[in-house]
């Protein structure tokens, strides 16, 4: 598990975005276009397998996310801080900024 400074806004939508650097073993948490935390080292392991990923699911908090994840992007490679940047600012009118 990778802990943010920010909570969860309840009820509001959010943009919330991770990357890895497997060069730098770094990953980044992004809310709503801003840097959030940076967490180093981090060793993901090998994620070169067919293993499907759990979006909104994890057995440290035995479960399902309660409530509603949309928009799911999955790159090939750790998007810069200006294109999550470009990315929020597309959406911004989501998010009510």
């Amino acid at each position: 598990m990778l802990p943010s400074r920010s909570d969860v806004d309840v009820g509001l939508e959010q943009l919330w975005a991770i990357t890895y650097d497997p060069s730098k073993k770094e990953v980044r948490v992004y809310k709503n276009g801003k840097l959030d935390v940076t967490h180093s080292p981090v060793d993901v392991g090998d994620m070169s397998n067919d293993t499907p990923p759990y979006i909104g699911y994890s057995e440290t908090w035995a479960g399902y996310f309660k409530g509603s994840i949309r928009d799911v992007m999955i790159f090939n490679r750790a998007l810069s801080a200006d294109e999550i940047v470009r990315t929020y600012s597309s959406q911004k009118w989501v998010f009510g900024d």
